[in-house]
């Protein structure tokens, strides 16, 4: 792949103050102005000043270190398509559908690395928000079997044990993954982009590590995890997600808003046995082990 694909996207990630607003205030108007992005990296000074929301930081950069800025970049890119990644902008082709829908907004910019057929797959996310029981754990796998007899991908993450164990399962069983990072692709996978997302451990094999699993990320390439990045992720994870399945829901937590917002949305949302009332009053199918025999009977129910 020609490292000319994701080099602009990682150029407009990397510039100081900007974040998913600006950048998506930036594509916005190129693509109303007729402007490719790279375009936009080659517009002088004056014209940013004039025509783009840019912070001082960001027009300072690209005024008086436009050349040290580009350099890096194409540094961070080369690596990132050296290793299998990809990078999308919300106007690419390849940006998924799910997330242009039910983003809340779309991240503008997304870093990925894996198979990509994944998202051609229907999705669950598994969601619970309670520490892992005996109880919870063999929820997972229940759930978790039923989406590989079913073909579908299962939604997860890597940045707590709750996503930790669903991603685990999947991988035990077979079942493909996307997985939605807290943090950016080469914090999280090292500078090969070989490391378990869930486990850490390296596999030596990006290829093999690759097969049956995408790895999605909207935040910097190097960016380590902090606090505001979680809510972010499980917002995500929601929106990839065809059907959720909330085996356990804290009242007023984060899990229960991610939920509430895919039933606004009118996507299906189940409940393990009706645990939260405030689930199933504002919509979701409350379930059971008796119910549990099919996720495809809820795709496109809402």
């Amino acid at each position: 792949m020609n490292k000319e694909l994701p080099l602009y996207a990682v150029l407009l990630s990397e510039l100081p103050h900007v974040g998913e607003r600006t950048a998506l205030e930036i594509l916005e108007r190129c693509q109303e102005r007729g402007h490719s992005l790279a375009m936009f990296f080659h517009l002088p000074g004056p014209v940013l000043r004039r025509e783009f929301p840019l912070p001082e930081p960001a027009l300072r950069c690209l005024e008086r270190h436009r050349e040290a800025h580009r350099r890096r970049c194409e540094w961070l890119a080369t690596k990132l398509v050296a290793h299998g990644g990809q990078a999308w902008t919300l106007l690419d082709r390849h940006y998924p559908e799910r997330l242009q829908l039910y983003g809340s907004p779309p991240p503008p910019l997304l870093f990925v690395v894996g198979d990509v057929t994944c998202l051609q797959r229907p999705t669950l996310a598994v969601l619970h928000s309670r520490a892992p029981t005996e109880e919870m754990v063999a929820g997972v796998r229940r759930a978790v079997e039923l989406a590989a007899r079913e073909g579908f991908a299962v939604v997860t993450s890597a940045g707590k044990a709750t996503y930790r164990l669903v991603a685990i399962a999947c991988r035990a069983l077979g079942v493909p993954r996307v997985v939605v990072l807290d943090r950016g692709l080469f914090a999280a996978l090292g500078p090969e982009l070989d490391c378990d997302p869930c486990t850490h451990a390296r596999e030596g094999n990006a290829e093999a590590l690759a097969r049956g699993q995408l790895v999605l990320s909207p935040f910097r390439l190097l960016d380590h995890a902090v606090g505001h990045n979680g809510p972010r992720r499980d917002a995500l994870v929601v929106a990839l997600a065809d059907v959720v399945f909330a085996l356990h829901a804290r009242p007023g937590g984060q899990i229960e808003r991610v939920c509430l917002t895919a039933l606004d949305q009118g996507r299906p949302v189940l409940s393990w046995n009706g645990e939260n009332p405030g689930l199933v009053a504002a919509g979701a199918t409350p379930v059971t082990d008796a119910d549990l025999h099919s996720f495809s009977r809820f795709l496109g129910a809402r």
